[in-house]
């Protein structure tokens, strides 16, 4: 961790580096990669020999060169090898962009295993120029193996946009389907099976018919001034977030978030942790 203010307490640990000139920093070597990610309070603590956390808060932005993410807080504990993403969370892969109310990133061999958004899922990748293929539920779990997307799961509420072609490679037109469970298929990057499940209903306008609300869903947002595009953009700030009235507000909210997944079982008892 870099950064100019720092707190250290030796019983457990515990380092806590704070916003003063500069955000504090988090670099870790992954391979031939690097992960940075910068908020304006940083804390990493080794209270027991089974358990090493990490916590940001407020304004948190991640760079590795083949994800990027930003978010309001950030939990991540070695004990499940996840990372938490609290508060208004995107990621970013590629040319696909993930949003939910929480976003969870599983690690596996310092690789993203997994990635599983609940309330509010969206995923939107950029098929070309304005145009997006799009996917909605409120629970998504996508899996990936050496970084390339292998298989998404959608459980409630199942919503798919995608822009159809023709043998000729010629868009024909965006292809709505409505159903309560789908599952996506991908082989070498791309698209190789859809499943719908409980009765789907699907809608193909023609390309030239096709008007705004055919082609973005409700609550669309493509964040693509948002995303980090280097390491040096996690120290800056350019999300509006919603204030809070003091910054110890702010600590006591998060901390109750990080106290709920100690309860369900994600971390030792929150006694094991001293401060």
């Amino acid at each position: 961790i870099h950064g100019d203010v720092f707190y250290y307490k030796e019983t457990d640990s515990y380092f806590k580096a704070v916003a003063k000139s500069k955000r504090p920093l988090y670099k870790q070597a992954i391979d031939d990669d690097t992960l940075y990610f910068s908020a304006d309070t940083l804390i990493n603590a080794n209270p027991s020999d089974s358990l090493n956390y990490m916590e940001a808060i407020r304004y948190v932005r991640i760079f590795k060169s083949n994800l990027q993410a930003v978010c309001d807080s950030l939990y991540y504990s070695d004990l499940d090898s996840t990372f938490h993403l609290i508060g208004n969370p995107i990621v970013w892969s590629d040319t696909i962009q993930f949003t939910g109310d929480t976003i969870k990133l599983v690690m596996k061999n310092d690789e993203i295993s997994e990635i599983i958004a609940s309330q509010n899922a969206f995923i939107i990748s950029n098929e070309i120029e304005d145009y997006y293929n799009q996917i909605k539920a409120r629970y998504l779990h996508a899996y990936l193996d050496s970084n390339t997307l292998t298989k998404m799961e959608l459980r409630g509420n199942a919503e798919s946009l995608y822009l159809i072609k023709d043998g000729n490679d010629e868009y024909i037109g965006p292809n709505h389907t409505l159903c309560s469970e789908m599952d996506f298929h991908f082989a070498d990057d791309d698209l190789s099976d859809i499943r719908y499940y409980t009765e789907p209903e699907s809608n193909l306008v023609p390309m030239g018919q096709a008007g705004e609300s055919d082609l973005r869903r409700a609550n669309f947002k493509w964040y693509v001034k948002e995303r980090p595009l280097n390491w040096r953009m996690v120290l800056e700030v350019t999300r509006s977030v919603q204030k809070r009235s003091t910054e110890k507000e702010e600590m006591d909210k998060f901390e109750r978030e990080v106290d709920e997944l100690m309860k369900r079982g994600e971390r030792p008892d929150k006694k094991s942790r001293k401060r």
